[in-house]
């Protein structure tokens, strides 16, 4: 076959290939100007394929890069340095801490007021021994006394070396008390803690069948359970019938009496 020849097959071919060629299609892009405003741009279609696609990915990435990203609202502007505005106080910024309570005050009962005697302690370890047929041991105590109160402990008071020792401190004052404990404070460290004779049963530490408790001349005492119940349910009893007679008369005996009995059925 001679090189100018050509079959039906190939004639086809390329007439087909050629018709496509010479279709002519409308070729454009848009892009956002600087402006806002978008651009429309109309492409020669006789331009190869590929050197179009790279023009329109120049101007794609350009307009994008001039493109302005608007800002969302409640979006705070950066700043590398902190600014200050000359003329305004900003005052500090408030810190709380936790402040420890101030230790309870206690009276005994009909005990209110100034009393006499000077300032003095804390004294030395003072101890009195407790013993009954479940509970053996002894309470021991240092004292003080002032015009005034306190948030602690006096300094200079040793550090205890049994568990249950006793703080008391008397305000000259106003005849209050203010009672610490040596204990376990919420379970983890020794030392001092603050006890409410007035709403609380402060329970000894070890000996729990025992309570404190402050006798009529102000000295502490850890007395059986029974006992603090029985001291309590005659002061309520005195209070709601009105009695301020003589511990010895024959009613208050007849009601310590029936308190006796009273505590005596709970324990059993």
């Amino acid at each position: 076959m001679e090189p100018d020849e050509t079959t039906d097959e190939e004639t086809q071919s390329s007439t087909s290939l050629g018709w496509w060629k010479r279709e002519i299609y409308d070729y454009c892009s848009y892009y956002l100007d600087e402006d806002g405003i978008i651009q429309k741009i109309y492409h020669d279609p006789n331009t190869e394929e590929t050197f179009r696609t790279s023009e329109d990915i120049k101007i794609e990435c350009s307009s994008q890069a001039r493109a302005k990203t608007p800002q969302h609202k409640g979006v705070l502007k950066r700043h590398d340095s902190p600014s200050v505005i000359k003329g305004v106080d900003r005052g500090t910024t408030p810190v709380s801490f936790k402040t420890r309570a101030q230790p309870p005050k206690y009276f005994l009962q009909g005990r209110r007021g100034p009393i006499s005697g000077g300032t003095y302690g804390p004294t030395k370890l003072e101890t009195n021994r407790f013993r009954s047929h479940d509970s053996e041991g002894e309470t021991a105590w240092h004292y003080s006394q002032a015009p005034h109160e306190l948030n602690a402990p006096l300094p200079d008071t040793p550090t205890p070396r049994m568990l249950g020792t006793i703080y008391v401190h008397r305000n000259t004052e106003d005849g209050s008390y203010q009672v610490w404990v040596w204990c376990k404070r919420d379970g983890r460290e020794l030392g001092w803690q603050p006890v409410d004779l007035e709403n609380e049963q402060v329970a000894h530490p070890k000996v729990t069948t025992r309570s404190l408790k402050l006798t009529s001349g102000g000295k502490p005492s850890w007395v059986l359970n029974s006992t603090l119940l029985t001291d309590r349910g005659r002061v309520q009893l005195r209070v709601q019938l009105g009695v301020t007679l003589p511990s010895q008369s024959p009613r208050v005996q007849r009601i310590d009496e029936r308190l006796r009995l009273e505590a005596n059925f709970v324990n059993v």
